[in-house]
């Protein structure tokens, strides 16, 4: 009989010649997300790291809806798969980190909704997590001025996550292909206390214990606009290469928290190949969205690259 491995599980199944893998998974009520009877079509794609021969051929409607929704190579709408022979199936899943809602005390909205989008397009599926703590104070975005009242991260995050994500500190490394951090002072703030501390920021514990699992399972992380500060101060002894755009002070406290700065526009990002990380500086820059956009792209395809 054929077998299934999902590689998000580490688990080999047997089935009869010609399984629906969409019934397997549904039987056998198997780690793999479907999306088809919520009308989210795309959200099954995922890559046959061995086996593709052992599957039917691509359809051509299969093939409209993969050009729609994915640009990873060798990906398949496993609600189409039927089972001809031995195959091993990567969902690729993407860890991304919020820090409340609002970029004055939180996750910059537009960084964080341009890089769902574009983990969306490459046919990656979003886990959204966030810290389940107090908010470090809150700002009223309107005024600029702080406001008095008390806001729970987790609770702010969910807001930009409709409702979908999960306390960071039940996260695990080994559920996630990658990992990304978008900006907003709620990164330096909640995330981590560079915005007070500078060279002596501390990282929110479970912030701290989820970045280095993914760094040491030397799996790829990306951070964008201030949140590289994130894994300069997890990661002082990788001295990995960052960017925060072409501001001097900063890049200064970066590296003086043992990261390596390099200058980039805000429509590129950089790699640090040693380290897997992949940074860009979005709204560091007083930019266009478009701009920023344009940065947060090249950055979520070469973190999904990096996942190959």
């Amino acid at each position: 009989m054929p077998k299934i491995t999902l590689l998000r599980n580490g688990k080999t199944y047997e089935v009869p010649m010609g399984t629906s893998f969409l019934d397997f998974c549904i039987e056998q009520k198997a780690p793999h997300d479907f999306g088809c009877t919520a009308g989210s079509c795309g959200t099954c794609v995922s890559v046959l790291e061995q086996g593709a021969e052992n599957v039917n051929p691509v359809s051509d409607d299969e093939q409209d809806t993969l050009e729609m929704c994915t640009t990873v190579k060798g990906a398949r709408l496993c609600c189409q798969l039927k089972v001809l022979g031995d195959i091993t199936v990567r969902q690729v899943k993407v860890g991304v980190v919020l820090s409340g809602c609002g970029f004055l005390d939180g996750s910059e909205i537009h960084e964080a909704v341009l890089t769902l989008l574009a983990l969306d397009r490459a046919g990656a599926t979003a886990v959204c997590l966030a810290p389940n703590i107090e908010q470090k104070g809150v700002i009223n975005h309107k005024s600029g001025h702080p406001a008095e009242s008390v806001r729970n991260v987790l609770e702010e995050s969910a807001r930009i996550a409709r409702g979908k994500i999960q306390d960071i500190a039940k996260a695990k490394a080994s559920d996630l292909d990658a990992l990304v951090l978008p900006g907003g002072y709620g990164a330096a703030k909640n995330l981590c206390d560079f915005a007070a501390a500078g060279p002596k920021t501390k990282v929110d514990p479970s912030v701290l214990k989820l970045v280095r699992e993914m760094h040491a399972a030397k799996k790829p992380i990306g951070a964008w606009c201030i949140a590289p500060a994130v894994l300069a101060a997890a990661l002082k002894e990788a001295h990995a290469k960052l960017t925060i755009g072409d501001d001097p002070g900063t890049a200064t406290v970066l590296e003086s928290l043992g990261a390596r700065h390099v200058v980039c526009p805000v429509t590129e990002m950089r790699v640090d190949a040693e380290n897997r990380i992949v940074t860009t500086p979005a709204y560091m820059y007083d930019a266009r969205i478009s701009e920023v956009a344009s940065g947060i792209e090249k950055a979520v395809a070469e973190l999904l690259r990096l996942c190959r």
